[in-house]
């Protein structure tokens, strides 16, 4: 129902189908967090000492763990936050850097693009039409 709301008032502009839309998504998002509140609630009840599910849960919220996966590169694989770190500023400078041209120039690249182009477009462009004089533009503007 919320995106149908949100399609109409995109297809309408329709101030009432505004609100009516983003009254949906407030109703949607407040019966998410609720059941998201009653999901967390029923498992902590049925946490248990004596299977062991207390203690897991709790060593699980205790564990530090890296929000970052191993990243791999052909150089290995960065672990910790320091490697990954400097993988990534690598692989930015390695992506983000200006391509360099030769010192010596002994390629020819810009009059090799210059030649081709030129032989593309011949010079001086044909105009389309002929000029207009101010007897033939008057003629024409009196009909």
């Amino acid at each position: 129902m919320k995106n149908k709301a949100r399609k109409t008032f995109q297809r309408t502009l329709n101030p009432i189908h505004k609100t009516e839309s983003n009254r949906l998504e407030s109703l949607l998002k407040k019966e998410l967090r609720i059941h998201s509140q009653n999901t967390w609630a029923t498992k902590l009840a049925s946490l248990e000492t004596q299977d062991n599910s207390l203690w897991q849960m709790q060593k699980h919220f205790r564990k530090k763990r890296s929000n970052i996966p191993n990243l791999t590169s052909p150089t290995g694989v960065a672990s910790n936050d320091e490697q990954k770190a400097h993988l990534i500023a690598n692989t930015f400078i390695d992506n983000y850097t200006e391509n360099k041209r030769p010192e010596n120039y002994t390629t020819n690249i810009d009059s090799d693009v210059t030649n081709t182009l030129r032989n593309f477009f011949p010079l001086p462009h044909a105009l389309p039409f002929p000029p207009l004089t101010r007897s033939k533009s008057a003629t024409t503007l009196k009909r």
